[in-house]
């Protein structure tokens, strides 16, 4: 039986506008312990004001692996689809899951991410697409990007053409591995889009606050939409994340007053620091609940895994956040030195 929803376009505009320049998760800064992969994942949502507040399932996400534990391709069913009435869309719940996204992922030589392909389904034109990011411009001593590019059409191994790109993300500074400031341009005939990311970190590593600034220009209609959103990050004392707080002001006109949504996520661990759900709780009014479940798989040989840290012969530390260092860290604490937990005194 299918059941009908309705959503505003100017909210659904706003979550879209809240990805991350394909820097990062919805639930970003969340540890993997050793040993462990991401196996899947599973949404659901639900209203207090909508079918008695009954759950649903609108999306289910598959991960696979190489023989070197790298993440090779990711696979995302969904059970919706949109009908367009003008102001607003109807969301209709599907008895059956189907494809809607296959994402590829391909590496260097050393181990290092090259490319991310995704072959996506739009619910809204109701057609597949293709595109990809291209990452390049590498430091010689991390092996981390500065530049990446995001290409339409489909990817073919092996090529370096970039002629086809339609925006790009250049990172201006690091924190480690993780991507501390950077700045997505996207230019065109009809529309221009810039997305301003950065990130701040505590004394220990950990993401304290992550700020993203949208702007959205359609030239010919002289639309404007610019969307700020910040995040503010809580840990437990296993250095897990707990809360991320998330504070959204949008508006369409500069001289406009904006519109302010809050929400923050809420992460539940087991006793192996293995995260099983993070559920997105409404701290404003009309914002639906939303909720992400985790499964993750032991691996049997953890000695097969390797890394471009171990593939190279580096010495290289990293805080229990991720966060690489710049050298052999000064402070005691518990640490990560090549994939192994380190404890300095």
């Amino acid at each position: 039986m299918k059941r009908l929803y309705f959503f505003i376009f100017g909210a659904m505009l706003t979550m879209q506008a809240s990805a991350q320049l394909g820097l990062g998760d919805e639930v970003p800064a969340v540890r993997v312990p050793e040993g462990y992969q991401l196996e899947s994942t599973q949404s659901e949502y639900w209203h207090p004001l909508v079918d008695n507040g009954k759950h649903f399932i609108d999306g289910k996400s598959y991960f696979l692996y190489d023989e070197k534990g790298r993440e090779y391709m990711r696979l995302d069913y969904d059970n919706v689809e949109y009908v367009d009435y003008g102001d607003y869309y109807i969301s209709v719940i599907l008895d059956e899951f189907y494809v809607s996204s296959e994402k590829r992922t391909y590496y260097t030589d050393e181990g290092y991410l090259k490319c991310e392909a995704y072959h996506e389904f739009d619910p809204f034109e109701k057609d597949w697409y293709d595109y990809y990011y291209w990452y390049t411009d590498f430091d010689e001593t991390s092996g981390l990007p500065s530049t990446i590019y995001r290409c339409s059409g489909k990817y073919e191994e092996g090529s370096e053409d970039i002629s086809a790109a339609t925006s790009k993300i250049v990172i201006e500074k690091y924190h480690g591995n993780i991507p501390e400031k950077a700045k997505y341009e996207a230019a065109g005939e009809y529309r221009s889009e810039t997305r301003e990311f950065k990130r701040d970190f505590n004394e220990w590593g950990g993401i304290e606050k992550e700020s993203v600034n949208f702007v959205y220009h359609l030239f010919e209609s002289d639309y404007y939409y610019n969307n700020i959103e910040e995040r503010f990050f809580e840990y437990d004392e296993h250095y897990n994340v707990v809360q991320v707080f998330l504070l959204m002001n949008s508006l369409s006109d500069p001289d406009d007053e904006p519109y302010m949504m809050t929400s923050k996520y809420v992460n539940e661990y087991d006793e192996n620091g293995l995260l099983l759900s993070a559920l997105l709780r409404p701290t404003s009014s009309g914002v639906a609940f939303d909720k992400t479940s985790y499964t993750w798989a032991k691996i049997e040989n953890p000695a097969s895994i390797t890394s471009p840290a171990s593939d190279l012969g580096r010495d290289l530390w990293y805080d229990i956040n991720g966060c690489r260092l710049p050298n052999h860290p000064s402070k005691p604490g518990l640490y990560i030195r090549n994939g192994k937990k380190i404890v300095v005194k």
